[in-house]
């Protein structure tokens, strides 16, 4: 009998787990890991992160001990500014008119201009917020 037990070997892996931080939305969360990637990190907690989100390391990065990992959301502000746009007048001199009168023949009216604002954002709403401009069109009147 003790002949068998000794005929038998193999090998055994001890893999120690260690802490991993992560952090989404203002929560951090706390996961013990064996290995594996970010990704698996983010499917354990069900974390998503969208297209234009930032992921603070690359998902196939191995984890290590004391690893934090931050997702930081990136959103967009869009909103619209009228500017006023004045008109100009051409004064024109001619002698059939007396000096001293004028005669308009067409009144102005000031035009209007819409800006199309929109900026990127990291994180909370607010934070990091840098707008870029566009004319989205022109008015008269």
């Amino acid at each position: 009998m003790r002949s068998d037990i000794e005929n038998i070997r193999g090998e055994i892996e001890i893999n120690r787990a260690f802490d991993v931080q992560i952090t989404a939305d203002g929560i951090s969360t706390v996961v013990r890991m064996t290995g594996g990637t970010v990704n698996d990190v983010l499917e354990r907690t069900g974390i998503e992160v969208r297209e234009d989100d930032m992921l603070s390391h690359l998902p196939e990065t191995t984890v290590t001990d004391g690893m934090n990992i931050t997702v930081e959301r990136v959103g967009y502000n869009e909103y619209t500014r009228t500017e006023a746009i004045p008109y100009e007048t051409t004064l024109k001199y001619t002698n059939v008119i007396p000096k001293g009168q004028h005669q308009a023949q067409a009144g102005g009216e000031k035009g209007r201009k819409d800006l199309c604002l929109s900026g990127a954002y990291c994180g909370r709403r607010g934070g990091g917020n840098r707008p870029g401009q566009r004319n989205c069109h022109s008015k008269a009147g």
